[in-house]
Order: structure tokens, then sequence, then C-alpha cells
């Protein structure tokens, strides 16, 4: 009886010492590689943000200005010709 105990015991030690280990090892070749991988995108998603988007879309607001002055004026010319009370 002491001897299964003992086998079971040791069973387990070896199972929970062989997880341990097979986790470790499994962050160890994935986990490095991936965060590397992570991080690339991300350089790349802020490289493309900072000199593609934003310098086009900077570009726009600065062409349609004269657009969106267009715009407003008509917007506030039609809003207060509205007569009030009906």
């Amino acid at each position: 009886m002491v001897a299964v105990l003992e086998l079971v015991v040791w069973c387990v030690q070896v199972y929970s010492q062989s997880k341990y280990w097979c986790y470790r090892g499994t962050s160890l070749v994935l986990a490095v590689p991936l965060a590397a991988v992570c991080g690339l995108h991300f350089a790349c998603l802020v490289f493309c943000r900072v000199w593609c988007c934003v310098p086009c879309l900077r570009v726009c607001d600065i062409e349609m200005q004269c657009i969106r002055r267009f715009c407003e004026v008509q917007y506030f010319a039609a809003a207060y010709s509205i007569p009030a009370g009906g």
C-alpha cells in the first residue's frame, strides 16, 4: 500500500514538473517570436499613421477650408432665416 502511494506521489510530481517545463519551453519558443511580430506590426501601423495618414488629413483640412466656410455660411443663413414662432 505504501509503495502504491509513493508511486502516485511520484507520478504527480513528474506530471507537475513536466507540465511546468513544457509550458516554459513552449512560451520561450512561441512568445518571443510572437512578441517580435506584434512589435513590428505596431511599428508599421504607427509609421503609416505618422507619415501617411496625418499629413493627408492635414492637406485635406487645408484644401477644404474654403468649402467648409461656404457650407457654414449656407447653414447659418438657412438656420437664421426661419421665422421664429411659426
